[in-house]
């Protein structure tokens, strides 16, 4: 295996997510989605899922021999420019700064709406 510093692979990683094509992204929102409705991992937020999603994505799909698990979380400022609809003014949240969430933490319906908006958005854009 060659031996790659961390920087590296996330530059990499980061460049991988800004060249999805829309069919891509449209993956990448859905298996979010699945994350955030079966709680997997203890997922909260949006952003992580769709996080997490990106580098499932770019690990299994674009880049096996790359490991993106354990390099950090991508900032919501990062998502969007992945998803620029991916935004508290278009999703209809607010923001709540001491949680740093668009939504309360309890209010899974915002959340899953706000997923279906953007599935559908790059499901008829296809």
């Amino acid at each position: 295996m060659v031996n790659i510093d961390r920087t590296t692979i996330k530059k990499h990683a980061i460049m991988k997510l800004r060249e999805l094509s829309r069919a891509q992204k449209l993956e990448i929102l859905k298996e979010a989605k699945k994350m955030y409705v079966e709680k997997t991992n203890g997922l909260s937020g949006m952003c992580y899922c769709i996080d997490k999603a990106g580098k499932l994505f770019v690990n299994n799909k674009l880049e096996q021999d790359h490991c993106l698990y354990g390099f950090g979380y991508y900032p919501y400022r990062f998502l969007h420019d992945i998803f620029p609809e991916f935004n508290p003014i278009y999703l209809a949240g607010g923001y709540f700064e001491r949680y740093d969430f668009w939504w309360p933490l309890n209010d899974s319906k915002s959340r899953i709406d706000a997923f279906d908006k953007l599935i559908k958005i790059y499901s008829t854009t296809i």
